[in-house]
């Protein structure tokens, strides 16, 4: 599912080898053969080793992750914002209820191409990830600890953002 509006959180569980969360834009992965998370200029991507990508550039973003971490991601397309957590924990002193002023967040490119309509891209280099868009679990395996989601919609490990909601169908028509 692709979002032009709103704002929508998931989960990605770090089970092996090299993994990556991101999000790209939809002309982007389209159009430019993207082969992962912030190899191009509407894409951005939160790396193992705590950097940002985008075009393939990166830069000191949060803390680094490993195996079994879970991180979250964030995106306030209507401020055009994006923010990753690690176990919970917003990086770069992220703060994703803050609308507009994009405390700690990450801006969204544009580019006469883009077509603002944004996709979560988990994504791996022969890596094993599993990623919970709000069915509560990690591949089989449940939770261990729902946290509070205001919108009602999803179960997730961590606090979903006030504001935010699961990208779902129904959280699409909230």
């Amino acid at each position: 599912l692709g979002m032009s509006k709103g704002k929508f959180y998931m989960e990605q569980k770090m089970v092996s080898g090299e993994r990556f969360a991101g999000v790209t834009d939809q002309y982007d992965n389209l159009q430019n053969n993207q082969t992962y998370a912030g190899s191009t200029a509407l894409s951005i991507g939160y790396y193992e080793n705590g950097n940002k990508y985008n075009s393939d550039s990166g830069s000191s973003y949060g803390n680094s992750y490993t195996t079994g971490d879970i991180i979250g991601t964030a995106i306030d397309v209507d401020n055009g914002k994006l923010y990753f957590s690690k176990n919970g924990t917003w990086q770069n002193s992220g703060v994703p209820t803050s609308g507009s002023t994009g405390t700690g967040a990450i801006t969204l490119p544009t580019s006469s191409n883009s077509t603002n309509v944004w996709f979560f891209v988990p994504s791996i280099n022969n890596g094993i990830i599993q990623v919970n868009y709000g069915n509560g679990y990690f591949g089989t395996t449940a939770v261990s600890s729902a946290g509070t989601n205001a919108s009602g919609i999803g179960i997730f490990e961590y606090d979903v953002p006030t504001g935010f909601t699961a990208l779902s169908t129904k959280g699409l028509n909230l």
